[in-house]
């Protein structure tokens, strides 16, 4: 046991060999460094198979990275310090379309276009120098030739030692979201322009005013300023033009047939209308709008079920813009509103109709009261007085004043007949419906004079009307137009000079109405006194006044029931000028600017 061993020995490992020559050391030392060297050789044995095994991971690591980066949504690829391409997954491969062959070792000049290789280049550079992530929204040109939107996201490559080696790239494509976002934002101002439309509208209670603020906030809308609404007349089944804008402005001058051209299309059917390429519809109206608009839409105004109307835009021509389905859906709500708007308006109109009805109605009550109170109670006490004094002196009356009474009985009769007829055709007036018809005036106009003829003896007046056959055509109601000549006529006799002089005349005026007019040799007339004129029993004289105050209150009804105006013009010690204004009959063409008094007329 303590000898020392010499000898020379071989000793084998897993490592290799070592030959030992004699060392001088004991066995018990020998023994000890041999199993140190079994332990060593253990620990390399343990090392070497847990290198093993990390590589095994490693190889499953990459194996489980390359299958992921190849099944996310996304595309993703590597590029070194000198910006070659040394990964990218088949995303990547789809989005540039080249198999991943044709990438590898090639650099962003070989893959995108050159407007993009620098900016793609300074954005890697940053990231390399920053060691920092980039985050941007880029677009660009997709396969398709389109404009896309993509977020992107490099970062840096690193090894153990925090050393880049490159770039590290991720993008995904987010176009639909970027259009959803863009149809959002569009939905919404629409929405808001929509709630501020509708306000708008619901404060407009004009029809006039509404229809053509319609049309113009539609186009806002839609961003364009050629549009038209057509509405169906009340109680009738025509569609009329009442406004139409921009490009669209002849649709004011034609005819809406049913099912014809867009309106009449959409009439009938109740439905939207979309034309891409109005030139090229089948259905377009012969010569409108050729060459001037593009794409054009109708929607209906919609009471329920019921048409209203149409409402039309369109994209004027030379711009490629074509109403698409939001815009549509857009359109249809707007054109809801719109219906709604003018049900308001026309439930507005016929309330105000209403109202000035009912206090017309109410004025001929009073007018009634007031006639009855003072202008036929006067007449009626005469006469009963006259009546009751023959009923008790007739036997003692003398021959003369029993005929002076029997005249004034008859006389007051007479007048509360002129006083009942008056109050019935002031009545009648509103109550009545009568057919417009061409007049002939000439004819009325002497018909007029000889129902006064025994005023115009009486008062001694000279009458100068203009050659009767010069009279122009005009619209109204014969039997109407009579009793306005009869009204200014006895009031022109009553206040004019002495002994009077009465001239009639008529005006054509811009507007393709005809003025006429008859003027006295009176007094004359104060602003004051005009002011109080064409209402009930407004006299200008109570002292002189021969009639009971319904007159000019008739004229004016009769006049403004058949399309016209009534009107004075007169300044004081200068006589007076009447007038009232009818439509003139512009198919019977008889060229008039003024005709003046010519001829005295025959009082018989």
């Amino acid at each position: 046991m303590g000898e020392w061993l010499n000898c020379n020995c071989l000793l084998s490992y897993p490592g290799g060999t070592a030959f030992m020559k004699d060392s001088g050391k004991t066995k018990a030392q020998l023994n000890a460094e041999l199993e140190t060297l079994r332990r060593r050789v253990a620990e390399l044995e343990s090392a070497e198979a847990e290198h093993r095994q990390t590589l095994e991971a490693l190889r499953a690591s990459e194996s489980f990275y390359q299958s992921l980066v190849e099944i996310v949504p996304q595309s993703l690829c590597r590029k070194d310090l000198a910006g070659r391409f040394t990964f990218g997954n088949q995303h990547f491969c789809d989005s540039v379309n080249r198999p991943l062959a044709d990438i590898i070792g090639k650099t962003d000049s070989d893959i995108h276009p050159p407007d993009l290789v620098e900016k793609y280049r300074q954005d890697d550079r940053w990231v390399i120098e920053t060691g920092q992530i980039l985050e941007v929204v880029e677009e660009r040109r997709l396969l398709g030739g389109e404009t896309g939107y993509v977020h992107v996201v490099k970062s840096p490559i690193r090894e153990a030692d925090g050393k880049i080696t490159g770039v590290q790239i991720i993008f995904r494509d987010i176009t639909e979201q970027r259009q959803a976002e863009a149809a959002l934002r569009r939905q919404n101002e629409y929405l808001a322009a929509l709630q501020e439309t509708t306000l708008d509208l619901i404060s407009r209670l004009d029809l006039g005013n509404l229809l053509e603020n319609i049309v113009k906030r539609a186009g806002q809308l839609m961003g364009t300023s050629a549009g038209y609404l057509d509405l169906v007349e009340p109680g009738t089944d025509q569609l009329k033009p009442k406004v139409g804008l921009g490009a669209l402005t002849e649709s004011l001058a034609f005819e809406v047939v049913r099912g014809e051209g867009v309106a009449g299309t959409v009439w009938q059917t109740g439905q939207p209308l979309v034309i891409d390429d109005y030139d090229a519809w089948p259905g377009r109206i012969a010569d409108y709008s050729r060459n001037t608009i593009r794409a054009i839409v109708g929607v209906p105004l919609l009471a329920g079920s019921r048409v209203l109307g149409v409402l039309g835009l369109a994209y004027e021509a030379g711009t490629q813009r074509v109403f698409g389905s939001e815009a549509i859906e857009l359109l249809i709500q707007f054109a809801r509103l719109a219906a709604i708007a003018i049900e308001n308006a026309r439930l507005v109109e016929a309330l105000r109709r209403q109202t000035v009805e009912l206090e017309a109605r109410n004025e001929d009550l009073n007018a009634f009261a007031h006639t009855v109170a003072h202008d036929l109670l006067n007449p009626v006490g005469l006469v009963l007085g006259f009546a009751e004094t023959m009923v008790q002196d007739d036997a003692a009356m003398p021959d003369d004043q029993r005929q002076q009474s029997l005249q004034a009985i008859a006389r007051n009769a007479r007048k509360i007949g002129r006083i009942i007829d008056d109050l019935l055709l002031l009545a009648g007036v509103r109550e009545q419906t009568a057919e417009a018809s061409t007049l002939e005036m000439a004819g009325i106009v002497t018909e007029s004079v000889n129902r006064l003829a025994d005023m115009i003896e009486s008062a001694q007046a000279e009458i100068v009307l203009p050659d009767m056959s010069a009279w122009p055509a005009a619209v109204g109601y014969g039997p109407w137009v009579e009793e306005v000549w009869v009204n200014y006529l006895s009031n022109a006799i009553a206040y004019g000079g002495r002994p009077p002089r009465v001239d009639l005349g008529v005006e054509a005026q811009p507007d393709g109405m005809l003025r006429f007019w008859v003027r006295d040799n009176g007094n004359g007339l104060t602003p004051e006194d005009q002011a109080r004129l064409f209402t009930p029993f407004t006299r200008l004289d109570q002292v002189r006044a021969k009639g009971h105050g319904l007159g000019l209150s008739i004229v004016r009804r009769i006049v403004e029931k058949l399309g016209g105006q009534v009107g004075v013009e007169s300044r004081a010690g200068a006589g007076s000028r009447f007038y009232f204004t009818l439509p003139g009959d512009h198919s019977q063409a008889h060229p008039v600017n003024q005709v003046s008094s010519a001829s005295r007329a025959d009082p018989r």
